[in-house]
């Protein structure tokens, strides 16, 4: 069993394992993407840069979630605790005064003690008022959606901001890939944790203008496309920094 004193304690020492350079840790969160949609696990959307990474890494196939809806499977996520036992025992809404327990620690709560710079990008949705927010939980900075996309308002915050009223989900997903690749960028001199729990595929459904169409498999394979499209784009900003780090 995979208590939560162990959880955390394989957090803190994977960023004490190497002391010559701590590794950085992306952590890719979808929500509402199903085991087949994948064609690394047989869907006919194809998805080559998750299958590169599925492919080049390590699956895990025999696994569980603590909880299948959105607020509580977030909160399990980040402090390896049941989510009844961090306050999250439901799915939030913008009504709601509570989130994520004041005192828990997260991921980022322990990376940060071990220097990292960290980020979320994408949909929280465990409190959006203080000291709720990401940047009360570890986070340097926070860009994305407080809420689920189908939750009114829908605002588009940046850290502690609301900067737009209704976030756009036709651009959502680019917007987040662009401000991810941003922060490697910034932070390329590590050590480095982004969260980026993505919005999609959780409906109302959403996507660019270049990849309408592209998939042949309708609005949702379309936005499993341009999600695979952001991982694409992950990956090749870190080999990108990694070369520029080593040269």
């Amino acid at each position: 069993m995979l208590t939560r004193r162990i959880f955390l304690s394989s957090l803190a020492s994977v960023a004490a394992a190497a002391p010559a350079k701590p590794v950085n840790v992306i952590l890719i969160f979808c929500d509402d993407l199903g085991w087949g949609d994948l064609s690394c696990y047989g869907s006919a959307i194809a998805t080559p840069n998750i299958d590169r990474l599925a492919k080049e890494g390590a699956r895990f196939t025999h696994c569980l979630s603590a909880n299948p809806v959105c607020s509580p499977s977030r909160a399990a996520l980040l402090t390896g605790r049941y989510p009844t036992r961090v306050a999250v025992p439901r799915v939030l809404f913008p009504v709601d005064k509570t989130g994520l327990a004041e005192g828990e620690q997260t991921i980022a709560n322990l990376l940060k003690a071990k220097n990292y710079k960290t980020m979320c990008v994408g949909k929280w949705h465990l409190g959006h008022l203080a000291p709720h927010l990401p940047t009360y939980k570890g986070f340097d900075h926070y860009f994305g959606i407080p809420y689920s996309n189908d939750m009114s308002p829908r605002w588009l915050m940046d850290d502690e901001k609301v900067v737009v009223e209704t976030a756009d989900l036709e651009t959502l997903q680019q917007k987040y890939t662009e401000r991810a690749v941003r922060f490697i960028e910034d932070a390329k001199d590590g050590p480095f944790f982004l969260y980026m729990p993505h919005t999609y595929p959780h409906i109302p459904l959403g996507a660019g203008k270049a990849f309408r169409g592209k998939s042949k498999q309708g609005i949702y394979g379309d936005v499993l496309t341009e999600l695979d499209w952001s991982v694409g784009q992950i990956l090749a900003c870190l080999l990108y920094t990694s070369d520029a780090a080593d040269e």
